[in-house]
């Protein structure tokens, strides 16, 4: 083999790496995209149950029906998707957000969300000053297209969970 071709075969193998490279990153890209197709919409919080725990055992429940609405807009050309809300009963787990903020509060109505494939939505809230952030990720139960499960868990130990909670939503 000379060196004319050895040098040939180095630029059509790094052709090869880049393009294979450019359709990884894009594939990834298309799963995030479609995930946020099928979360946005206006979404119907129809129940919120709530289960606290001491040492991994259920401690009490509380449910909440009919708890607001959440419309959660694709903005394919920003990376910032907005959530605007109105709850009658905000959801615990919002207010683990919210409250991490003192300068942003309920009434704002709008925060920013984002899929992380079919598993996960994140929702977060950045404090009108820019200096404080905070978020929420859920874990998507069900995903179909006119139902979203939401669930959210707070840790108690490695072995044991303090909270869970479960949303129901109904597309409109």
């Amino acid at each position: 083999m000379t060196d004319k071709t050895g040098k040939h075969i180095k630029k059509y193998k790094f052709f090869i790496l880049c393009i294979a490279v450019i359709a990884f990153l894009i594939s990834g890209c298309e799963k995030d995209n479609k995930y946020r197709h099928q979360m946005s919409g206006v979404w119907n919080i129809e129940s919120i149950s709530m289960e606290y725990y001491t040492d991994g055992n259920p401690d009490s429940t509380a449910s909440v029906s009919d708890a607001g609405v959440w419309l959660l807009t694709d903005n394919a050309l920003d990376p910032y998707n907005i959530m605007e809300y109105e709850h009658t009963c905000t959801p615990p787990s919002l207010n683990y957000v919210l409250g991490g903020l003192p300068a942003l509060q309920p009434s704002d109505g709008e925060l920013d969300w984002y899929p992380a494939g079919e598993e996960r939505l994140t929702i977060w809230a950045i404090d009108p000053n820019g200096i404080t952030e905070s978020f929420v990720i859920y874990t998507v139960q069900k995903l179909r297209k006119n139902t979203m499960e939401l669930i959210f868990i707070i840790p108690e130990s490695t072995s044991h969970i303090a909270y869970k909670e479960v949303l129901v939503l109904k597309r409109i």
